[in-house]
């Protein structure tokens, strides 16, 4: 336990969770609204669009897309290869940046 308090008084500090204290119980719950705004901010456009990958082989990074991503965008399978799914990845997150998709 003195782990899970060490971490959740870390996510205290940062104004994610709330404590409740009951007798001798602690009681943590998520705020909701920092939540919220901690993810518009981690998903602004400019944030998605930077996972993009740099550097990387056109050729292969469009073989690596057409074999997991389907044609509307679905990624259809996970790869076993860590490099293939890192580039899966970011392929999806390139194709999202491009989109006029906008956190709620």
């Amino acid at each position: 336990m003195p782990t899970a308090s060490h971490h959740l008084a870390i996510l205290r500090r940062l104004g994610l969770v709330r404590l409740r204290a009951d007798r001798n119980t602690p009681w943590y719950a998520l705020d909701p609204d920092a939540l919220t705004l901690l993810a518009r901010s981690a998903l602004r456009r400019e944030q998605v669009a930077a996972l993009a990958p740099v550097g990387h082989d056109e050729a292969e990074t469009f073989q690596v897309l057409r074999n997991f991503i389907s044609v509307d965008g679905q990624i259809t399978q996970t790869p076993a290869s860590r490099n293939k799914m890192m580039t899966r990845n970011q392929g999806a997150y390139r194709r999202l940046a491009e989109t006029d998709w906008q956190a709620d």
